[in-house]
């Protein structure tokens, strides 16, 4: 499907004029769930600080992490409690389900102490809503090969084998097959009955406000797609009786204890990718069986491909969330310490028409942004976010790094995103950007408007141009080499920028003719306003 050009905000704003609208309804005599669309900021919590505990104390685990939303524009946390389908962080009754646990989480649970509850308690007392996250298929234990006691029991319910697939000492060009071995296969019922078990139990036991299922981790689900081809309209079926039985069970959960039990799920940004994996959206929405869409994985928050999931929740009146991950730019570009990205990507997901932000990969202060709680208490709204610095990219092709399996194989859209080789003439990249340039200057509020562009790979005589939404750019304000990369520099005019969809295209004039392996890998936007 082409991606739709975007070239005027009005359009967009007006999409948005219903958003952050909280819906109150009368709880329904039928199964039918109440839905809201006043989740501003949805946080992922992956569980790691439960499982992992160091101390004994409830108040030390809950300090570590969900201390630092109370008062801030969080209004959701999805909390995983749960490495794979074979282990969680409690005591479970499941056959084959074990405990992993610290020994501190062990001795709370000796003593009687419910940590899920605490953790559901605490957000309840902080007037924020707590979803169990159900990572579908989570493949952790491709990586390490310590797979967990009923894979092992049951190694017929993996999709791959680990004598053949498990990824060689040296990862950094491994295949797809060798970063998703471990998943299990959707399409044998004893599968799916477990993982039925797994989260009947998890319903039962704890009074959630909804259930997050996480597609995103992970999409392969199916032999097909697992050897590379696309899901079949069996598999496709077989899904959808699933995700049938798993709203059922929601419901009569939700029945019990009159209040609604939500059904949020991950999905990849286009209809086609989602029918890709085995996920029939379209009919899932028909048939009234999600509440929230998560779009994506968050690895590409500045492409465009999400719009269209944007379209179908709209027109199903079910809210969809923009999903940003905390590894956006991998460990070599660490822009998620900067909170002018967060700023930028919570622009862009809002005048996009989405209904909030998902933080994904954010409990981790230390190793994935410095700014302390601006990213919580900044990205709720336009207002917020008006007249504030921002740093807007082209977004990266993980697997060009080697990077990632299905979550991102699956979900990423990868046309027109670096790095962009110059020995390819036609190609270009392209990123939105929904800074309403025009509004800020009527207002007396103009930004210094600087794009910087990183190419490596040139050779002495190599000369480049380039060119953005069809403006060529002159000399450079600064050319700078450093570590094989030389970045160029320049102040734009507000005219050269689009409100939407921005392109940019690179020529290099060779001294030589010959083979180049020259890349742009570098391309930022900052929008500095003067306070």
């Amino acid at each position: 499907m082409l991606k739709p050009q975007i070239s005027c905000c009005a359009y967009w704003t007006a999409l948005v004029l219903t958003t952050f609208v909280v819906v109150e309804e009368a709880w329904p005599e039928s199964n039918s769930q109440q839905r809201t669309t006043s989740r501003r900021i949805i946080y992922n919590d992956d569980g790691g600080k439960m499982k992992n505990m160091t101390h004994s104390s409830i108040e030390s685990y809950l300090s570590s992490r969900l201390a630092r939303l109370e008062d801030t524009q969080v209004d959701s946390v999805f909390f995983c409690g749960h490495d794979d389908w074979a282990g969680a962080f409690y005591e479970s009754e499941v056959d084959g389900v074990e405990l992993r646990a610290s020994s501190a989480l062990r001795q709370l649970l000796c003593e009687g102490i419910d940590p899920m509850q605490e953790t559901i308690d605490f957000c309840h007392q902080n007037n924020i809503d707590i979803f169990y996250s159900f990572r579908m298929n989570d493949i952790h234990d491709s990586f390490s090969g310590n797979i967990g006691q009923l894979k092992q029991d049951h190694p017929e319910w993996l999709l791959g084998n680990k004598d053949r697939d498990h990824p060689p000492v040296d990862t950094s060009n491994r295949t797809l097959k060798e970063c998703i071995w471990s998943s299990l296969n959707y399409d044998l019922p004893p599968v799916r009955e477990h993982i039925m078990r797994f989260i009947r139990e998890a319903i039962e036991r704890w009074e959630w406000d909804g259930l997050e299922l996480d597609y995103g981790r992970n999409a392969s689900l199916f032999p097909a797609v697992f050897e590379g081809r696309s899901a079949t309209d069996e598999d496709r079926k077989t899904l959808t009786i699933f995700q049938r039985q798993i709203r059922e069970r929601a419901n009569a959960a939700a029945l019990n204890r009159r209040r609604p039990c939500l059904i949020a799920v991950v999905v990849p940004e286009t209809i086609e990718k989602a029918r890709h994996v085995g996920i029939d959206i379209e009919r899932w929405l028909e048939e009234d069986l999600v509440d929230i869409i998560i779009a994506g994985n968050g690895y590409i928050p500045f492409s465009p491909a999400a719009f269209e999931m944007i379209s179908v929740g709209r027109r199903h009146g079910v809210p969809v969330h923009i999903k940003v991950n905390a590894n956006t730019g991998g460990s070599g570009h660490p822009y998620h310490n900067y909170i002018e990205l967060w700023r930028a990507c919570a622009t862009n997901a809002i005048e996009s028409g989405s209904d909030g932000i998902y933080l994904f990969n954010t409990y981790d202060s230390k190793r994935y942004y410095n700014h302390k709680l601006e990213l919580f208490n900044e990205l709720d709204s336009s207002d917020a976010l008006r007249f504030r610095d921002k740093l807007y990219l082209v977004d990266w092709d993980f697997t060009q790094w080697g990077y990632g399996g299905g979550d991102v194989e699956f979900y990423m859209p990868r046309n027109n995103l670096l790095p962009l080789h110059l020995a390819d003439k036609e190609n270009q990249v392209e990123f939105t950007c929904f800074e309403n340039i025009r509004r800020a200057i009527s207002l007396g509020k103009k930004p210094d408007i600087i794009l910087r562009l990183g190419v490596e790979g040139l050779k002495a005589g190599d000369e480049v141009t380039f060119v953005i939404n069809e403006f060529l750019l002159l000399e450079p304000s600064s050319e700078i080499e450093s570590d094989g990369i030389v970045t160029y520099e320049y102040v734009l005019e507000p005219e050269q920028i689009s409100c939407g969809t921005n392109t940019i295209r690179a020529n290099l004039v060779q001294r030589e003719v010959e083979a180049t392996q020259a890349a742009m890998t570098v391309a930022e936007l900052w929008m500095r306003y003067s306070e």
